[in-house]
């Protein structure tokens, strides 16, 4: 696991905290404005692992191993840059 995972792992806490507690209503917004801006398929990689975690091997009927990595670091980073913008 590389360190925008790790960081993208924590995020995705405090995001679960906010919808849970009903508290940090402005990150969830913030999560969730994200996402919309993203390409659908960035942004299902990042809900089925991250925000609003699957089946663990959920991309296998989709993708190839190689392809699901590829996208999940380009869904990474495209999450990320829009959260420096």
């Amino acid at each position: 696991m590389n360190n925008r995972e790790s960081i993208m792992n924590y995020l995705a806490k405090i995001y679960h905290k906010g919808i849970m507690e009903r508290e940090d209503k402005e990150i969830c917004k913030d999560f969730d404005e994200i996402m919309e801006k993203m390409p659908s398929v960035l942004s299902m990689i990042l809900q089925n692992d991250y925000l609003s975690p699957v089946e663990e091997g959920w991309w296998k009927y989709l993708y190839s191993k190689s392809k699901y990595y590829k996208l999940k670091n380009i869904a990474i980073n495209a999450f990320f840059d829009c959260l420096y913008l």
